[in-house]
């Protein structure tokens, strides 16, 4: 299962380089929807949203925002680079 971040406008994932693609293949693994979020807050992204795909079904399920307790930045620093 891979995290991404998808642009609600158009449909298209962000990729590791910072390009955006209409695979969700193609799309850069957050690991951890925690990260995505944390990503989308630090970028000031706005009409987007954090999905989960899985590629061998090639399946998305949108997740769902809760208001549980952070993940700590160790966590998410690796996803965070660009």
């Amino acid at each position: 299962m891979k995290v991404l971040i998808q642009n609600s406008r158009n449909g298209e994932y962000l990729t590791q380089n910072g390009t955006w693609s209409p695979l969700p293949s193609h799309g850069r693994d957050f690991r951890y929807s925690s990260c995505a979020r944390e990503m989308m807050r630090k970028e000031s992204l706005s009409d987007f949203r954090v999905l989960f795909y899985f590629e061998e079904f090639d399946y998305v399920i949108r997740a769902r925002r809760t208001f549980l307790k952070r993940s700590s930045p160790e966590l998410c620093s690796e996803g965070l680079d660009f």
